[in-house]
């Protein structure tokens, strides 16, 4: 069975079931997107010392595009995986929605700056490895399951840093770098035309599938079948 068929059979049993909507896949010629990622690299190796020099491209390389918490997030451990946190007012609408939080424009703004500070503290986090960044976001969920994002606090933060092994010493010098980082990711992922997160972008050394509104359990299951294939 190809990629594509596999893909297509989960597809059509997670919309039977009543956990995909409006999933779209498309196919992107590789230049039209290759320019973005290495004016990306050059603008954050301005502000970031002894970066090494960007990989090759790998078979297969995905960047992820999700909002916090919103998106659930499997445990994972792959390398070839970029993560881009997205923070919008429509997505923080819908989780003040989802954890039934009061329907005010105070909660929605709450939602939406705990959005935002999760946000940061990935990606700066994330400048200590992208192992660690994983890590720091899979148990971000594990602690706010019995509760909601408004008890996202520093004391948190500092308690998974520690769980995760990663020093606060260079935490503020990192966090200008991570608000660059983020205004950049929601410029791309709206230069890209999605809609909704979460929306992949799929690398290969030929081509690229652009994927949107496809959890990231499936999405896991489609690349794996792609690499015994391929």
């Amino acid at each position: 069975m190809s990629g594509q068929a596999f893909f297509d059979k989960i597809v059509k049993k997670e919309r039977s079931l009543g956990r995909v909507v409006g999933l779209h896949i498309e196919v992107k010629e590789i230049c039209e997107i290759d320019v973005f990622y290495k004016l990306l690299y050059i603008s954050f190796s301005k502000n970031m010392k002894n970066r090494p020099e960007p990989r090759k491209k790998t078979m297969l390389e995905t960047h992820y595009y999700f909002t916090p918490i919103l998106d659930h997030l499997e445990e994972f451990d792959h390398n070839d995986w970029h993560l881009y946190p997205i923070v919008t007012l429509p997505a923080a609408k819908q989780l003040r929605d989802e954890e039934d939080l009061p329907k005010t424009i105070s909660s929605l703004n709450a939602c939406y700056d705990r959005l935002q500070k999760v946000s940061l503290d990935y990606l700066t986090v994330n400048l200590y490895g992208r192992k660690q960044g994983r890590l720091f976001l899979l148990l971000l969920q594990d602690f706010l399951e019995e509760t909601t994002i408004l008890d996202y606090t520093a004391q948190i933060r500092q308690q998974i840093l520690q769980e995760i092994g990663v020093s606060t010493l260079n935490f503020l010098e990192y966090r200008s770098f991570a608000k660059k980082h983020l205004a950049l990711i929601l410029k791309d992922f709206r230069k890209n035309n999605f809609q909704t997160s979460p929306a992949s972008l799929i690398l290969t050394d030929k081509e690229c599938l652009r994927v949107e509104n496809c959890p990231h359990a499936l999405l896991q299951q489609y690349l794996e079948q792609i690499e015994k294939t391929a």
